[in-house]
């Protein structure tokens, strides 16, 4: 099994982009809070992180997919089974920001295609330095938590009844990807016997 410290310093480089922290939206003083007035408050600022988050790990399976082809990506570990969980976990992330958008649309409020996210770019180059199978299993398990905690954590901030829909139906299936990828990547595939919040993502770091 994979030591706590290797799994850590696998995704070294993206750790400060992960793990943040969940905090309300009205929260002051972050040097990444946009300059100008945002579009997103209360349940819709939720709304755009949890699209932000899907589009995250849109970009991160797209990554390892793109190093799989290019023979980047390999050594020890199943190619073929990370190949087949990242296209079926990047359709369905697909559908949640889909799911996420909507409700922005309902509302009026801007849909949001990219990633506004502090330490996107980050993650990405994790993703793109990526070169065994169980490297890409541990980037893409931790996107896959931090989201699932994010949409735990926001249940109890969400007022609309479509919000808090969205993030209970999504959040199971964030961590069914997590624990998949931590069979792949020689990790104990239910670590805990409930749903963390300690490594949310911040409305903060939205940058919309």
């Amino acid at each position: 099994m994979t030591s706590s410290l290797s799994r850590r310093s696998v995704v070294a480089g993206a750790a400060a982009a992960l793990g943040t922290g969940f905090a309300l939206g009205g929260c002051t003083g972050s040097a990444h809070r946009p300059a100008s007035v945002s579009a997103y408050t209360g349940d819709f600022r939720l709304v755009a992180l949890g699209v932000a988050l899907e589009n995250q790990a849109i970009g991160v399976y797209r990554a390892l997919l793109a190093g799989v082809r290019k023979g980047r990506l390999g050594g020890p570990g199943s190619v073929p089974a990370l190949v087949s969980l990242a296209q079926t976990c990047l359709a369905q992330h697909f559908e949640h920001a889909d799911r996420w958008n909507a409700i922005l649309r309902s509302g009026h409020k801007p849909v949001i295609s990219g990633v506004p996210l502090a330490g996107h770019e980050s993650i990405l180059r994790a993703a793109d330095a990526a070169v065994t199978v169980g490297q890409a299993a541990v980037l893409a398990m931790d996107v896959e938590s931090q989201a699932e905690q994010t949409y735990v954590a926001a249940i109890g901030h969400l007022d609309a009844a479509g919000a808090v829909a969205a993030a209970a139906s999504i959040a199971p299936v964030e961590a069914m990807h997590a624990a998949v990828l931590r069979l792949i990547a020689g990790e104990y595939p239910t670590p805990a016997g409930f749903a963390g919040q300690a490594r949310a993502a911040s409305p903060r770091e939205l940058l919309v």
